[in-house]
């Protein structure tokens, strides 16, 4: 998810799989990261 301040909304970024669940997430600058625990794969979101 992103938030902008500006406009107050959140703008989200679903899986392309079905069944995804992210449990946790976890982040770096310009990262975010996070586990699908229901297809058992990590993805990230890179934010240039």
């Amino acid at each position: 998810m992103r938030f902008d301040p500006d406009t107050a909304k959140f703008e989200s970024f679903p899986s392309n799989k079905s069944g995804a669940t992210v449990r946790q997430m976890l982040g770096r600058a310009g990262e975010a990261w996070g586990g699908e625990s229901g297809n058992d794969r990590l993805v990230v979101v890179i934010d240039r």
